[in-house]
Parts: structure tokens; C-alpha cells; sequence
């Protein structure tokens, strides 16, 4: 195997792992039972993988791992985007609202700088092979390349820092906060593409889901902080 298809695979896997962890997180938290949580994790699992590999058996029609990779991606994204939704319109008066105002100024100039502020292309095409960017930045020692990557990594670091602030009780967990950010990153690395905006690369999917990682481990850290501060 090729070591694109290969990491393109992988990623594949890691993405339904993932999906796995995130869909165990809503079930136990809604399992009355505590003692019977390594039930539910087996029967979930069993359910999960014979559901995933009939997925992947259908996309695999689409007769390329990258239009897989990026179906997943489309696919994840957007039961992220209507569970985000749902969550927040159920709970509405529980939220901040101060920090909600925040979070949408936020995606305001996120859609300013993604799109607005971008000429459409004559030609956009698909880069589904991870860390490709940055091992040509590596090669050509092209300082534009990796500025690129590391404003990707800070353009989404209020993400990771901001929505679990909007309603820390339930969405301080990275399993709430790391879906957002891939999901965010998707719709628009997809909408650029389709607008002919930039093109589709997955590596601009991996460096702004590492910037919502990271500004949700500031998050993390300022809340310890805030918790151990006797005053």
C-alpha cells in the first residue's frame, strides 16, 4: 500500500475511533445504571462497527479513499453541527450569554477571513493526503508555508477556548470541544472548494482541529487555576 492510502487509511480509522468515543460519551452519560456502562460499551461497539463497516462499504463506491476520507469528514461534521445545535437551542437558558455573543463575533470574522476576505479561483482541487503541506514546507524551507499552517493553528484556538465557556457544565469535555472544531474546519475547507474559494486540504483540517486542542487545553488550565485559587 501506498504511504498516502496508507496514512489516508489510518486516519480513516482514527476518525471512526473517534466517532465511537464521542457516541459512548452521550450514551453513558444517559445510562441510569452505572454498573451496567461495560455492557452498553460492548453492545455499543457491536452496533458501531457492523453500522461503520456498511458505511465504509458504501462509500467505498465512490472508488477513492481521499472522497472517503472527505465523505467521513462531511458525514461527522454534520451530526456535529445538528447535536451542537439541538444541545444548545434545548438548554438555551442554561448558556452564557455573554460568552455566546462572544463565540459568534467570533464566527462572524472567522466567515470574514475564510471567505469575504478571498477571490474566487479559477481552479480548486482536493489535498487529502495528510501532513503533505507541511513536509513540503520541510523540503522547500518555505517560511510562507509554515506561516500558513501556524495561522491555521491560531485561527482556531478561541474556538477550544470559547465554546466550552458558553455552557461549561456540559460542554467542557474534549469529546464536545474537538468535534466542534473539525466540524467548523469541514464546512468551510468544503464550502471553499465548492465556492472556489482555496482549495479542500486536509491539512488545514488537521492544523485548526490542533488549534481548537489547544485552545481548549487553555480553557482546562485557566479553569484549574480558577478551582485551586482559594480566594
Amino acid at each position: 500500500m501506498r504511504t498516502p492510502v496508507l496514512m489516508q487509511s489510518i486516519l480513516i480509522v482514527i476518525l471512526m475511533l473517534c466517532g465511537y468515543l464521542y457516541l459512548l460519551q452521550v450514551v453513558t452519560r444517559r445510562t441510569p445504571n452505572k454498573n451496567s456502562l461495560t455492557l452498553v460499551a460492548i453492545v455499543l461497539l457491536m452496533i458501531y462497527t457492523v453500522l461503520s463497516g456498511a458505511l465504509i462499504l458504501i462509500l467505498s463506491t465512490l472508488g477513492s479513499v481521499e472522497l472517503i476520507l472527505m465523505a467521513l469528514l462531511l458525514l461527522f461534521a454534520t451530526v456535529a453541527l445538528c447535536m451542537a445545535v439541538y444541545g444548545m437551542l434545548r438548554d438555551f437558558r442554561k448558556l452564557n450569554k455573554g460568552i455566546l455573543a462572544v463565540f459568534l463575533v467570533y464566527l462572524l470574522a472567522l466567515t470574514y477571513i475564510t471567505f469575504l476576505s478571498r477571490e474566487t479561483r479559477s481552479q480548486t482541487v482536493i489535498k487529502m493526503v495528510p501532513f503533505a503541506s507541511l513536509t513540503d514546507a520541510m523540503r522547500s524551507r518555505s517560511s510562507e508555508k509554515l506561516n500558513h499552517m501556524l495561522l491555521n493553528v491560531a485561527l482556531f484556538v478561541p474556538m477550544g477556548l470559547l465554546f466550552p465557556m458558553i455552557y461549561p457544565e456540559k460542554l467542557s469535555t474534549i469529546f464536545f470541544v474537538l468535534p466542534m472544531g473539525m466540524m467548523f474546519t469541514t464546512l468551510i475547507e468544503s464550502l471553499q472548494l465548492i465556492l472556489r474559494l482555496g482549495n479542500c486540504d486536509i491539512d488545514d483540517i488537521i492544523a485548526n482541529t490542533l488549534g481548537t486542542l489547544l485552545g481548549f487545553l487553555f480553557y482546562a488550565i485557566f479553569r484549574r487555576f480558577r478551582r485551586d485559587d482559594p480566594d
